[in-house]
Parts: structure tokens; C-alpha cells; sequence
């Protein structure tokens, strides 16, 4: 299955190497350009911001390429580095998906920057490296917008009416026959396979809205996705939905979510997947019981969703390791 975050991530790393292969020419440094591409891409779509938005990004970028100047002097000369910071402070406007307006006046800074730092004149650099970006900006749109889908999409709600915690629901515009009642077709789709299969489409439909909302600044949203049972089990498919979300910038805005027996029953492949990175919170289901085996293994989810008529809720709600992590739910999530 496609990572949509590794795809978009990696082309854009491509594209600002082949600006500065194009604005160095004989002058670029592979080696020392690398790093400053990483840290512009780490903290450009990494989550390092306390209040995220599009001005504090920009300064938290331009801080950590300081910083990355100042440990590598020695490496290589200091006035190297400066001119190579000077250039990719210009990154974080020419990256841009939306805005022609910044993207333009980052060029014109290039290109003085360049006569300026590197004594290359060129009347033409201007206009060839705007067509270049817009060129590499289309792809971007193309690649983001062919990931829709004219069969599906997902609708998003608050969750217990948190803003910033959505539930996802595949919804779709297939035209059934008048025979089908809705309760029949929603029964078909909960037999195994088919959610599963549907369950492939939900999770690759929210990761397209995490790049989208990373695109453009908003870092804070959390989509609750379930894990069916069924598709625990079967490693191969398994596999497959991992790696749809499977990259650092996508997992931290994915909660995904099981109930107690999927957990109980799995348990080992589930704590495979904690380990690597994936966050899941759990709905206690009738397979629970109240002990302390179980409690013990509770600590381990973000979130332990329960009904407030359950046997045991005053005593977990009291409970000192978990009683932050629980939420009050009117049904199953």
C-alpha cells in the first residue's frame, strides 16, 4: 500500500536537492546540503511547535537551521555554511502549496541572494527556476488531489466534542437498488473481508487529510481510527494498513482504536505495534473484567474508553495509574 507521507515527504527532499544543485552549480556540496534538507524537513512537517501555526513553523525552522550552522563549523567553512543557511531560510515560502504570492518573492530573494553570496549573474536564473517550481508545485497538487476518491470519503466528527479529536467514518455514494434496506447493506459491510477492505480505504483516506492538514499548518487535529478484530489476524493485510500510516509525522495524529477483546486476544502483535511507534486507545467491551492484571496492561493505551453503567467505573475513575486516561462514552466507539 502507497505511504502518502513518505511519497510526498521524500519528492520534496528531491526537489529542494535540485534547487540547490541548480542555484550552487559548481558550488554544491551534497554531503553538507543533506543535512540542512533533513532538519528543514524535520521540523517543517514534524510536530516541535508548542502553538503551531504557519509564523511560529517558520521560526522554528529558521532556529534550528542556526543551530545546525553553528555545530557543523569546522566541518566546513563557517562562511559556506551561512551563505548554504541564507538559501534555505527561502525553503520554508518556496515550499509552499497555496500561496503564489510568497512563493514568488522567495525567487526574487534567491536570485539576489545568489549574485550577492555567490557571484553568479544570470538574467534568465529567475525566470527558469520559477518555472521549475511551479512545475514541482503542480506535481504536489496532482499527487494530493489524484488520492481522492469518486466512490469514497470519510466524514469527520468531534469526538465527546473536542474540536481537536475527530472520529472517522467511511462514507460512500454507491446508488443500491430500492430492494436493499440500509440495515442490509450496512450488514454486508460488516461481514469480515469487506471491512477489512473498507477499513484499507478508511485509513488511507485519513492519511491523505493528516498530509493535507500538515500542508498547511495544523498539527494539533487527532483522528480516532478502528482496527477491526478480523484484520488482526491475518498478518499480511495487517501489514498492509500499517504501512499506510507507518511514517513519524503521520502515527503521532493516528489514534487507533480496538476493544478490550481484540487486545486480550492479540495482545502480542498489538504491543509489536506500540513498539513501533503506533498509538492505540481501547473500548472496554463485555470481554473485560476488573482486575489487576488488566489494569496493569491499561496504562499502556493513550485512552481507555468506557460506559459509565459498567460495574467497575467508580473503581477505575479512582484508580491513581489510569484515572487520567479515561473517557466516558454513550456506546461503543
Amino acid at each position: 500500500m502507497l505511504n502518502i507521507m513518505n511519497e510526498y515527504v521524500n519528492y520534496t527532499s528531491k526537489t529542494i536537492d535540485k534547487y540547490m544543485k541548480y542555484i550552487f552549480e559548481k558550488g554544491y556540496d551534497k554531503g553538507i546540503m543533506d543535512k540542512y534538507t533533513q532538519t528543514y524537513i524535520e521540523y517543517r512537517y514534524g510536530d516541535y511547535v508548542e502553538n503551531p501555526n504557519k509564523q511560529n513553523v517558520c521560526k522554528n525552522i529558521n532556529n534550528e537551521l542556526d543551530k545546525l550552522t553553528s555545530s557543523l563549523v569546522g566541518e566546513k567553512d563557517q562562511k559556506f555554511l551561512e551563505i548554504v543557511e541564507a538559501f534555505y531560510k527561502c525553503m520554508f515560502d518556496l515550499d509552499s502549496l497555496y500561496v503564489l504570492e510568497k512563493q514568488t518573492k522567495a525567487i526574487q530573494e534567491i536570485a539576489k541572494l545568489r549574485k550577492n553570496l555567490l557571484g553568479i549573474e544570470n538574467p534568465d536564473f529567475a525566470g527558469s527556476f520559477t518555472q521549475m517550481v511551479r512545475e514541482d508545485i503542480q506535481k504536489k497538487k496532482l499527487f494530493i488531489d489524484g488520492l481522492k476518491s469518486e466512490t469514497f470519503d470519510i466524514k469527520c466528527t468531534r469526538f465527546n466534542g473536542n474540536k481537536d479529536i475527530l472520529k472517522v467514518n467511511l462514507t460512500n455514494n454507491i446508488k443500491f437498488p430500492n430492494l436493499y434496506s440500509d440495515i442490509a447493506i450496512e450488514k454486508a459491510a460488516q461481514r469480515d473481508v469487506i471491512d477489512e477492505d473498507l477499513t484499507l480505504i478508511k485509513y488511507a483516506l485519513t492519511c491523505k487529510r493528516v498530509v493535507e492538514d500538515i500542508i498547511t499548518y495544523n498539527f494539533e487535529t487527532k483522528y480516532l481510527l478502528n482496527l477491526p478484530k478480523s484484520i488482526v489476524d491475518k498478518k499480511s493485510k495487517l501489514s498492509r494498513l500499517m504501512t499506510i500510516i507507518d511514517n513519524e509525522y503521520v502515527v503521532d495524529k493516528i489514534r487507533i482504536v480496538i476493544n478490550f477483546d481484540t487486545f486480550d486476544r492479540f495482545r502480542t502483535y498489538i504491543f509489536e505495534l506500540m513498539k513501533r511507534g503506533f498509538i492505540f486507545d481501547i473500548f472496554l467491551d463485555d470481554k473485560f473484567n476488573y482486575s489487576s492484571d488488566n489494569i496493569e496492561y491499561l496504562v499502556t493505551f493513550e485512552k481507555i474508553f468506557m460506559l459509565k453503567d459498567k460495574y467497575y467505573y467508580k473503581d477505575m475513575t479512582k484508580n491513581g495509574t489510569i484515572k487520567g486516561r479515561i473517557e466516558i462514552v454513550d456506546g461503543v466507539v
